[in-house]
């Protein structure tokens, strides 16, 4: 598959494919041991009539989990388990005097092509319904540490259970009409697809292998992943339509969004054929356009990830507060984005859950036209997508993103950090606040722009170019600069020198500065890549036993 057979042409050089695989030392993290151990009859129960092998709970889940074998009953209290798939059924119950007993039997044919599991060792957690994302840095190989004691609020998801969906919710911050969804039985949570798998894809770290065609892992929701009912394809190129979209009042960083029209671009190209070399230059292609969004949600270089390797050596990454402070924009962002999907979702039994009236820069000069002169779209819901036919439902679903969740979220979001940066500070180069005596006098450049509406366009890649971007150092002597003292003739004119372009093309992703609008238009693009490198078995659906990670209770299979 990675050989090219013949002489080569324009099309191999095009492709860009390695001519060998990952190999199984640098990419391959997980693996099943066998050993071998001797036993005597004398100690075996009466009602065993033939030799059995001893495994951990935690690692039975992970291995049914790899062969394709997917729980149907997990019952705690009756001592009942029950799992099926790929030709295969195990079942356990209490035998006296032993413990758990499993019965491990073959019924069918098997399969272990397309279908089987990434072989790396992060999809385990999948397997309990844990979900590591792209801010969780310390790793323990081992799990007998919970990863909800994980201090930062976004290093792991719980999503087996729409209980602990909801508990995911509040520590995300999100309010109580978002979390009664989950909790209430009675209440919509999916859209074209559950949004449990939405959080999933913006969050979750990349499980992929590069220049692999593994894609499938065990699916850590309680909801069902069914490929039939959505195209993925189409809403990328609904994304592509309307990303270029800009929202009156909001910046945008045209690094950014070019980078991503990029890869738009290179996976729509690579998607049109369905050989293996397209296949796999899609999967490429997709791995790579991730890569890029994880250095804008996370402030991180590409190498700032650290493996279970390095930290078996020591090796840790302590977050900066450059980082600290784009995980919680990020944080606020997602926020609002769930909440307005909830409430949109449940919109006819509860219209309360907070809906302030926008600010003046928020809103457009008239209410039939936008700031690029096309004709404003009227007000829409998921109803539309309902009732659309399959090939518009895909463009319909991110009409509802771009033209009514979009404008709630991100000025919703902009207070929200606004409001935590008046409390503790805004650091140097957040661009948001202006040159004062502290933090009782927090006025922000935004505050000024709704003075006059509709802000001025952006002239240049640079996103934020006003006075809080002047390095505020002191001097050698320990006084603040001239240019830093607030109302100074130096100060005044070095911020009309800020305004002038400075294009900074060079820079890198995770270098360039980023608006609430750019994380949110990332968070959707991640989202739809995400779901579109990874694959789920329809019949798997997470049960729940999210306290078994890591459990080294014996367990015994005959």
């Amino acid at each position: 598959m990675h050989k090219q057979v013949g002489p080569p042409n324009a099309q191999t050089q095009h492709h860009d494919l390695p001519t060998n695989p990952p190999s199984l030392y640098d990419a391959h993290t997980m693996t099943v041991a066998l050993q071998r151990k001797r036993k005597s009859w004398d100690t075996m129960p009466a009602t065993v009539l033939r030799p059995y092998a001893t495994t951990t709970m935690c690692h039975l889940i992970e291995m049914l989990a790899a062969l394709g074998i997917y729980w149907k009953e997990f019952d705690r209290k009756r001592e009942r388990y029950r799992a099926e798939g790929n030709g295969f059924m195990v079942i356990g119950e209490k035998v006296t005097d032993l413990g758990l007993m499993f019965t491990f039997s073959i019924y069918g044919r098997s399969r272990f092509e397309a279908n089987r599991v990434i072989p790396v060792d992060q999809v385990k957690e999948l397997c309990f319904g844990y979900v590591s994302t792209i801010y969780s840095v310390l790793l323990d190989q081992r799990r007998l540490r919970f990863p909800e004691d994980d201090p930062e609020n976004l290093a792991f998801l719980q999503l087996a259970t729409r209980e602990e969906i909801s508990q995911t919710l509040i520590r995300i911050g999100c309010n109580n009409n978002a979390v009664r969804a989950f909790q209430d039985a009675g209440k919509h949570t999916s859209h074209l697809f559950p949004v449990s798998f939405e959080i999933l894809g913006m969050l979750s770290r990349t499980f992929h292998i590069k220049n692999s065609m593994f894609t499938h892992i065990p699916n850590p929701t309680s909801d069902r992943w069914d490929k039939q009912s959505v195209s993925l394809v189409k809403v990328m190129e609904a994304y592509e339509d309307l990303v270029p979209t800009s929202l009156p009042g909001a910046r945008r960083n045209p690094v950014i969004i070019e980078k991503i029209k990029k890869h738009v671009d290179q996976i729509l190209a690579f998607n049109k054929d369905e050989s293996v070399t397209e296949k796999m230059c899609t999967l490429k292609a997709l791995h790579e356009a991730i890569d890029d969004c994880d250095q804008i949600l996370t402030a991180k270089e590409p190498s700032g990830t650290v493996t279970p390797f390095a930290e078996q050596l020591g090796i840790k990454v302590h977050e900066s507060e450059v980082q600290k402070k784009r995980r919680e924009m990020v944080q606020d962002v997602l926020r609002s984005h769930i909440q307005e999907v909830l409430r949109l979702l449940n919109d006819g039994e509860d219209r309360s859950s907070d809906t302030q009236s926008l600010h003046a820069e928020w809103s457009p000069a008239t209410p039939h036209t936008r700031q690029d002169g096309q004709p404003r779209v009227a007000p829409i819901g998921f109803e539309d997508m309902h009732e659309a036919s399959p090939d518009e439902r895909q463009h319909k679903f991110l009409e509802v993103y771009f033209h009514v969740i979009r404008e709630k979220v991100i000025p919703r979001a902009a207070r929200s950090t606004d409001r935590r940066t008046s409390l503790v500070g805004a650091p140097a180069g957040y661009g948001f606040r202006r040159a004062g005596t502290g933090r009782t006098q927090a006025s922000s450049m935004r505050g000024i722009e709704r003075a006059s509406s509709p802000p001025p366009p952006m002239p240049a890649p640079r996103l934020q170019t006003s006075v809080e971007n002047i390095p505020l150092g002191p001097m050698a002597n320990g006084r603040p600069s001239m240019s830093s003292r607030p109302g100074s003739a130096v100060s005044d004119a070095y911020s009309l020198a800020s305004e002038q372009p400075r294009p900074r093309l060079e820079a890198a992703l995770y270098e360039q500065e980023v608006s609430h609008d750019d994380v949110w238009c990332t968070l959707i693009f991640r989202m739809i890549c995400w779901l579109m490198l990874h694959d789920f078995n329809k019949l798997d659906v997470q049960l729940s036993k999210s306290e078994l990670l890591g459990s080294r209770m014996p367990v015994y299979i005959s």
